[in-house]
């Protein structure tokens, strides 16, 4: 995946970080970066990787940056369960995302 999209390093938020990090870990080895702070979803968390990046000279392109998500949010899958299609996760992905 990361040759895909051309980076060398991964970085997790969310407050599954520390449930899966072990398999984030045998993935990903020293591409990961997640540190505890990150781990429960802030908008904060977002604006302290975006300093980081900023401060070392690294610029995105605002209009083109997507998030890549594990997995269903709880509300797409009550729903999903709601109308009968499952909604357990990363098989259950819209537009063919991957579930990384």
């Amino acid at each position: 995946f990361m040759d895909e999209v051309g980076c060398s390093r991964v970085t997790v938020l969310g407050d599954g970080v520390n449930e899966y990090r072990s398999i984030l870990t045998d993935s990903l080895g020293d591409s990961l970066l997640s540190p505890p702070d990150y781990w429960l979803p802030r908008v904060s968390a977002v604006g302290s990787l975006a300093t980081r990046r900023w401060l070392n000279g690294e610029l995105d392109d605002l209009f083109s940056l997507t998030p890549t998500y594990v997995r269903q949010s709880e509300a797409e899958i009550k729903r999903a369960r709601a109308e009968g299609e499952g909604g357990f996760g990363t098989e259950n992905q819209k537009d063919g995302a991957p579930g990384y």
